[in-house]
């Protein structure tokens, strides 16, 4: 009887205390035994052993009491054209991981890489055509010059100091001379800074009130230097193939004339002068430019486009006005060249309906037309050129304005000419 008394005071005192040390106490006084009651700490569902700690605290897991967030600062190490890059991301605890950047592999323009300068052994340039009609000039031609002996026959930049050489600058004078160069990673046209907004000639040729674009190609007869020309026929400068440009007149000639991009311009997005051996000179961007103005209401339709489903191929590149590229870091900004060259007949000429080459400094809002001389661009149009303050539901945008197209080269300007079709140019 004693015994059974002493089991029901014992379920009593389980059921209406919840284990604390006082309950616990409190059994262990009346002679229970709390492991056979709550089984031994040996088993699969044992509880917690008592810490062997002397100054009373739980053994833990260091770290577990201040939980450990990574702050992890990447650190990079660019991609040549044959080496991988790396990207290492390290936390101040010491924890890293390592990510891979693709070898960026060879750009070629001709036989040389834009990027690092290697030369295709293997490369051979077509012949330009040719044909022994004198004197005569048509819409689309290209006219060849004949070429003049090079000054620059050997590599005058080896060993080349580079911070004078800059201090010093002078563009390029010769085809051989801006090769050579592009070989060391030096400029070939002019330096200059530059505002986004386009200087526009004062002159701008007419015809029954409509701005003229010259349709003639003005090369050399090896096809390495294009001679631009001003708003009255004059040459005034001369871009050559494979050289490097960073100005807006300068690269739109370079496109316009080559179809591609200068020796210092990269395809990507995202470049590291710092690290990069055209260093402040880098120039980002060469990508698709759709041009669907249902997605991007903003920007004014440009010439059958394929984005509003026309059938020309667009391009876009970057501008680098002031505060492109401080020599650390590039901030992209908002000018970009946008440009379409297709043989879209197939028939190995590019007609003049399939070259068109834009400038946008706001970002494609609105754009004006490369003209193909010197200071020729177009009336400006699109958002805000009709009023538009990135709102184009609210004003009406300005649509394209056409062109008269016919020579702006007059003939008394150039002796023996060489006229020729427009020859097919390699699609991007």
């Amino acid at each position: 009887m004693k015994r059974t008394f002493k089991l029901l005071v014992m379920l009593t005192l389980i059921l209406s205390l919840v284990f604390s040390s006082t309950s616990c106490d409190l059994l262990i006084e009346y002679g229970v035994d709390l492991d056979g009651l709550l089984g031994s700490d040996n088993g699969d569902n044992s509880t917690d052993t008592p810490s062997d700690n002397t100054d009373g605290t739980d053994d833990k897991e260091e770290g577990t009491d201040i939980p450990h967030t990574h702050n992890y600062k990447p650190r990079s190490v660019a991609a040549t054209c044959t080496e991988k890059g790396t990207i290492t991301y390290t936390c101040e605890c010491g924890k890293s991981f390592v990510t891979d950047i693709p070898a960026k592999g060879h750009a070629f323009l001709g036989a040389v890489c834009t990027s690092c300068g290697y030369v295709d052994p293997d490369y051979k340039e077509d012949e330009p055509p040719k044909d022994d009609t004198d004197g005569e000039i048509f819409e689309g031609g290209i006219l060849y010059l004949p070429n003049e002996d090079d000054p620059v026959t050997s590599d005058p930049y080896i060993n080349v100091n580079v911070t004078e050489f800059y201090a010093n600058y002078t563009p390029a004078i010769s085809y051989m001379d801006a090769y050579y160069r592009t070989q060391h990673n030096l400029m070939s046209g002019s330096i200059a800074s530059q505002s986004a907004t386009p200087t526009v000639s004062s002159h701008q040729p007419t015809l029954d009130g409509k701005l003229v674009r010259n349709t003639t190609y003005l090369f050399s007869e090896d096809g390495k230097t294009y001679y631009v020309v001003d708003a009255y026929g004059n040459i005034v400068n001369e871009i050559y193939k494979c050289g490097a440009y960073v100005t807006l007149e300068e690269v739109a000639a370079y496109v316009f004339a080559f179809g591609t991009f200068p020796a210092n311009h990269t395809a990507a997005k995202k470049g590291y002068p710092s690290s990069d051996p055209w260093g402040k000179y880098l120039r980002l961007n060469h990508t698709n430019f759709t041009g669907d103005t249902s997605r991007y209401p903003y920007e004014p339709e440009l010439p059958n486009i394929t984005g509003c489903g026309g059938d020309l191929y667009y391009y876009e590149m970057d501008i680098g006005a002031a505060g492109y590229n401080n020599g650390s870091k590039i901030s992209r900004g908002s000018c970009r060249i946008v440009y379409t060259r297709n043989d879209l007949d197939r028939d190995g000429v590019i007609e003049i309906n399939e070259t068109y080459l834009f400038y946008t400094q706001n970002h494609y809002h609105d754009f004006r037309e490369y003209l193909n001389y010197e200071g020729g661009w177009g009336t400006l149009f699109g958002d805000e050129a009709g009023g538009g303050i990135s709102r184009p539901t609210q004003y009406p945008e300005t649509s394209y304005y056409s062109f008269v197209y016919r020579d702006g080269t007059p003939i008394t300007k150039i002796t023996r000419v060489v006229v020729v079709c427009m020859p097919k140019r390699e699609e991007i």
